[in-house]
């Protein structure tokens, strides 16, 4: 067997630092893993995605249990084709490590374990040769290990690799320890080295818990001028979207940020523009004071993607982000529009809950007379799709007359008839009035249904003062609640639970086109007053309320109408007046004025219920005897 025999004596270690048997090596890990090459080549290597390295994408950094596509795997071979390397490679992993070919090999071995946590950490430790005889403790299984050799090979510009993806593989566990054995304390010095700044960043990304997050803040947070100074702006983008990820220090982080870009001014209106260039704060740290936008030139990559991430905050955190947005000129607003990051911070900004309405409107305004130049091109038409999408019938109407004029040469493109279809051009062009009335129809359908599905529970006043009240209120009050709640009960009486009719949706209902006559429950009865919800009464001593109203109704109603019937009936009665001769005399029934008037009213409308039912049968039986006529009368003329 190729496994067995790989790792015996110097095979496997001379074979995972060749560069042409490395390959080889890791064409047979996917075979015995079961995971094609290709998935662990391009998760192996460095990410050229901006989102993975942030976090923002959610597919790379997910841990010991992420989640992959699986061919047919052979584990036994290989745990033993994995446990002879790394025997074969004692003595030699720190040169392997820092190998070309042996440190992806080292790579490989991880990835195809994934999953696998015992495995994996076993590997890790004898990567790190901080491997012992016994079995170690959890959070003691890297104890062993040479703090200056790791951290120094989390800054090697080739070993620095294998330590990402041991992060991104490790459980939590072992990841809590790494962080806390080789990060802790270290991450502003990490955070600006060439090599390790990438190590930080997968750390941040692939963190367990928000209490991780926390801790990197508050070691970074003061340092993020200097950071952004050494161009690893990077780092700052992580913490950034790990916040949002995690919901947790968002307006410190935000306020850091801001700190650091616009230190030298109370007001926002330069945060945007200086975040939409980053690059002018590489060497010192800070801006110029005479220093203006260099709009018409590409924009920072970084910036428009933290200002994307910014921008999904929650509108306590992101205001000054907001409001520098909306305090932009013109022509800095077309030039952003203009270029493919630019137009996409537009964009988040137009979809974000946290930006106020008339802040969106602004900008919207401030691109009036281009928008049919902007429809020409590819990037900036989904600007133009967004613009009229979030703007009010005006907005539309203003973007919609533009775009009629130009109708001919953006339908030209390849994306034009999508757009026009998009802002219903074709009926503007017809008649502006028609289209202002159908956009104006979808307005209302849109809130309607906004309305509709942001309904909140009425909340009942009757119960308010009884509710239950918190844990940390404690015990005494909530004992004495429950007992007047005890006191106040009456027996015998169901509270009925709130009809649907307390919804008022009747606006709602008759804007999205239903006729509200067709739902009962939504009438208003003219002739009621004040109706109280329930209705109590004391009945006379002796005397007893009659429950077989509804039966003797349907009794009445059916008749007997068999023979069968009659026999069963009269069988009951007789036995009933024998058992009431056995127990003594029959007790009379006298029912108070009350309870007759109640059961009159119920016997009535029951009466009238089953009148109807017994009409509609009726004709339903009519119609089948109708249609079996005409069936019999065609069969009798064929």
């Amino acid at each position: 067997m190729p496994c067995k025999a790989l790792g015996e004596g110097y095979t496997g270690s001379d074979l995972m630092n060749n560069r042409y048997g490395s390959h080889v090596l890791r064409q047979l890990l996917s075979l015995c893993s079961g995971i094609p090459i290709e998935t662990l080549c391009k998760s192996g290597g460095k990410s050229n995605s901006l989102a993975e390295r942030l976090g923002t994408k959610g597919s790379k950094f997910k841990g010991a249990g992420a989640a992959r596509l699986r061919g047919h795997r052979f584990g036994e071979h290989l745990h033993t084709l994995v446990g002879n390397l790394l025997k074969s490679c004692e003595g030699k992993m720190e040169d392997l490590r820092a190998s070309s070919a042996g440190g992806p090999a080292l790579q490989f071995m991880l990835r195809a374990l994934q999953g696998d946590e015992a495995a994996v950490s076993h590997c890790i430790a004898l990567m790190l040769d901080c491997a012992g005889e016994d079995e170690p403790k959890e959070g003691s299984a890297l104890e062993k290990g040479d703090v200056e050799k790791i951290v120094e090979m989390i800054q090697d510009s080739s070993s620095s690799h294998l330590m990402e993806v041991m992060i991104q593989v490790a459980s939590d566990a072992l990841y809590l320890e790494i962080f806390q054995r080789f990060f802790r304390h270290r991450l502003l010095q990490l955070s600006i080295h060439p090599s390790a700044n990438f190590v930080v960043q997968a750390l941040i990304a692939a963190a367990r818990h928000p209490g991780q997050v926390t801790m990197i803040l508050e070691e970074l947070e003061n340092s993020f001028s200097e950071i952004l100074a050494e161009r690893r702006g990077t780092v700052v983008g992580s913490l950034l979207a790990a916040c949002l990820r995690f919901r947790i220090k968002q307006r410190e982080v935000c306020r850091a940020l801001t700190r650091a870009i616009n230190p030298d001014s109370p007001s926002p209106n330069r945060i945007v523009p200086r975040m939409l260039f980053l690059e002018g704060l590489a060497g010192t740290g800070r801006f110029p004071q005479d220093w203006k936008a260099p709009f018409g030139s590409r924009m920072s990559v970084l910036g428009c993607a933290m200002l994307q991430t910014a921008f999904s905050y929650p509108e306590d955190c992101c205001q000054q982000f907001c409001a520098s947005m909306a305090a932009q000129e013109p022509d800095d607003v077309l030039e952003t529009v203009r270029d493919s990051g630019g137009s996409r911070v537009i964009e988040a900004f137009l979809s974000s809950v946290a930006a106020p309405m008339k802040h969106k409107h602004r900008l919207i305004s401030k691109l009036k007379g281009h928008f049919s130049e902007l429809a020409l091109s590819p990037i900036c038409s989904y600007t133009v799709e967004k613009c009229f999408s979030t703007g009010d019938i005006k907005i539309k109407e203003m973007i919609a007359a533009e775009l009629a004029l130009s109708q001919p040469e953006i339908s030209k493109t390849r994306h034009g008839p999508y757009l026009l279809k998009r802002c219903d051009i074709a009926l503007y062009a017809k008649g502006p009035e028609q289209w202002r009335t159908r956009e104006s129809s979808k307005a209302g359908t849109r809130e309607a249904y906004a309305n509709l599905f942001q309904v909140e529970d009425v909340p009942d006043t009757q119960t308010d003062s009884t509710a239950v009240p918190a844990a940390s209120e404690g015990k005494k009050k909530r004992k004495f609640v429950e007992e007047t709640e005890q006191k106040s009960e009456v027996p015998g009486i169901v509270r009925e639970p709130p009809s649907i009719s307390a919804l008022e949706l009747d606006g709602t209902m008759a804007q999205l086109g239903f006729n509200p006559n067709k739902f009962p429950h939504g009438r208003k009865k003219k002739d009621a007053a004040v109706q109280p919800e329930l209705t109590l009464f004391e009945p006379e001593e002796g005397a007893v309320v009659k429950k077989d109203e509804i039966d003797a109704l349907f009794k009445e109603k059916k008749g007997d109408k068999t023979k069968k019937d009659k026999r069963e009936k009269g069988v009951k009665e007789k036995k009933g007046k024998k058992r009431n001769k056995q127990e003594g005399e029959v007790k009379s029934v006298v029912e108070p004025e009350a309870v007759k008037a109640e059961s009159a009213s119920v016997a009535d409308s029951l009466k009238a219920v089953m009148g109807a039912l017994e009409g509609g049968v009726r004709q339903n039986k009519k119609k089948k005897s109708d249609g079996s006529g005409k069936q019999r009368t065609q069969n009798v003329m064929i």
